[in-house]
């Protein structure tokens, strides 16, 4: 995450450039990228230490989803690497001192980009879906902890999407090259039949 602001007389809050890196062995584009979201800040909870958020909307996140083999980017970085190196977040911030309490996380509108060697590109509609409760009001999470969770939280539900995606695209690939065998089949027959019938002419 590039930025966090806090505007106490607007009780409101900004997040700005919060980005997922690809993996080692991926491009250099980002996994996950997203321009930036506003928060309401329940005035009620401003004279604690914790802020807490009763809802954020984001609009238009975007998710690349590269697959070499049968290996995705989104499972490679689920299945080993370290937080503190998988999320540009990690990084301390300017407002490590803010804590927030954050009970949904409503994403929708969002974008993702397949690309594969086998199956090539795809750019797909992101399911609209929520995050639910990171952080609570006597353990508070900073703007870099409330990334990392968000970032994991997402990378396990686009990596469901993402199966989902490539086993109906293949599916699909499937279903047209049988369509295309029996199509030939059916036209060898067909010239089966006219060479017998010249035959008998």
């Amino acid at each position: 995450m590039r930025e966090v602001k806090v505007d106490l007389q607007e009780v409101s809050a900004a997040l700005s450039g919060l980005t997922v890196a690809n993996p080692v062995g991926f491009s250099d584009g980002n996994l996950f990228s997203m321009d930036g979201i506003n928060v309401a800040i329940d005035v009620a909870s401003l004279t604690s230490t914790v802020y807490d958020i009763n809802g954020i909307s984001v609009m238009g996140a975007q998710v690349l989803v590269e697959q070499r083999g049968t290996q995705t980017n989104v499972q490679s970085l689920l299945d080993g690497m370290p937080e503190s190196e998988a999320f540009d977040g990690a990084a301390a911030s300017d407002s490590a001192d803010v804590e927030l309490a954050i009970k949904r996380i409503k994403f929708a509108d969002g974008g993702l980009q397949l690309r594969s060697g086998t199956l090539g590109n795809h750019d797909l509609s992101l399911p609209s879906f929520n995050l639910e409760r990171i952080g609570s009001a006597t353990d508070g999470k900073t703007p870099d902890e409330v990334s990392a969770e968000i970032a994991m939280q997402l990378t396990s539900l686009v990596a469901s999407a993402v199966s989902d995606t490539i086993a109906d695209i293949t599916k699909q690939r499937a279903k047209a090259k049988l369509r295309e065998k029996l199509g030939k089949r059916a036209i060898d027959g067909i010239n089966k039949l006219k060479g017998l019938f010249r035959k008998d002419d």
